[in-house]
């Protein structure tokens, strides 16, 4: 389902992009609105701090959010149960997930590790590389992850069918590393589902 004449290429500047529309719509600075429609609500266990570009006006659309672990792990699992409240209060609508996780097939998305794509709406799929010959027990847990990934590794991996959530926090030396890297990463996620799912 190759969209011919299509190319996809990540770039910050798209989530600046993003950013700074969300801004203009709402009238507020991101942090703001992460705070009042999310962080509070939830609630979370400690502040958030967004790094700004103009502090007060602009934040960093496309980086510069940091949170607790833990709260990082309660916004996953916030993702996982469909961007519903604690109390019931649905935040996102109802096919909002399935449609940003449906991954744009643009040349450029599509690979050996990713033959369905592997970016939606600010969202990834990590593939394992099939040279490296994983399993079915890999392959199957892969297609069902989605990734938010951040500069020098920092990750969340959500699985909704096993409600399963992963944190990871790394500090890489360069922001980019090969893709063998990332391979680590599916299949560390893939093991931990397989250990869990034996103690159940």
């Amino acid at each position: 389902n190759r969209q011919p004449g299509q190319h996809w290429a990540y770039t910050t500047g798209g989530a600046w992009l993003v950013g700074r529309a969300l801004e203009r719509a709402t009238g507020m600075p991101l942090a703001r609105y992460l705070e009042t429609r999310l962080w509070r609500r939830l609630p979370m266990e400690h502040d958030g701090v967004w790094q700004a570009l103009v502090p007060g006006e602009v934040e960093m659309g496309g980086h510069g959010f940091n949170a607790t672990l833990r709260d990082w792990g309660r916004f996953a699992l916030f993702v996982a149960h469909g961007g519903t409240l604690s109390d019931g209060t649905p935040l996102l609508p109802t096919d909002w997930l399935e449609a940003a996780t449906t991954w744009t097939q643009a040349e450029g998305s599509v690979t050996p590790a990713t033959p369905a794509g592997q970016f939606g709406y600010q969202w990834w799929h990590l593939g394992i590389d099939p040279a490296l010959h994983p399993t079915p027990t890999m392959v199957a847990s892969t297609h069902r992850v989605f990734w938010a990934q951040g500069i020098y590794g920092q990750n969340l991996a959500i699985d909704r069918t096993e409600d399963l959530v992963m944190v990871q926090w790394s500090a890489w030396e360069q922001a980019e590393k090969p893709d063998a890297l990332y391979d680590e990463q599916a299949v560390f996620f893939s093991a931990l589902e397989k250990a869990f799912a034996s103690q159940r």
